[in-house]
């Protein structure tokens, strides 16, 4: 697919619905248009189904976007699970939202502060990246710092 093209599904996407969510080779998926309202765009890492992590991340911007999550560690996003929504460092996040920096870039007639968060999921023993006993299996690469204990 085209850079314009891209840029053009990106756009009807956030014009449908608030926001577009895209999955990449290598297993991340992110959203982009959230930060045109002045809210976080979210990021997963996780290598799931690209139809679940596409879910994940709209139930997790739609909650922040009607305040039914709030903080950072929340059960709003799969029932009966904790994640976690971590503040991203922009160096490391550069790499994986290439089309949505390029949309923030060149496609706004303003230049748009864009910050994202990450949706860090428990492997299936409820232990996250940074805890002790964490199955490394169930990649997750972090581009935010862990919670403070």
């Amino acid at each position: 697919m085209s850079k314009q093209k891209i840029m053009d599904r990106i756009k009807v996407d956030i014009d449908k619905r608030g926001r577009s969510v895209i999955t990449v080779m290598g297993g991340q998926t992110y959203s982009v248009g959230e930060a045109l309202a002045g809210r976080e765009d979210i990021i997963l890492t996780t290598p799931l189904q690209p139809e679940l992590c596409t879910t994940l991340i709209n139930d997790a911007c739609q909650g922040l976007r009607d305040g039914t999550i709030s903080g950072q560690k929340t059960d709003k996003v799969i029932k009966g699970f904790d994640v976690w929504l971590l503040p991203c460092s922009d160096e490391l996040t550069a790499e994986y939202i290439s089309a949505g920096a390029e949309f923030y870039l060149t496609q706004t007639d303003t230049p748009i502060e864009v910050r994202y968060l990450q949706l860090v999921l428990p492997d299936s023993n409820g232990k996250y990246p940074w805890e002790q006993g964490y199955d490394t299996k169930f990649t997750q690469p972090l581009l935010c710092r862990p919670p403070a204990h």
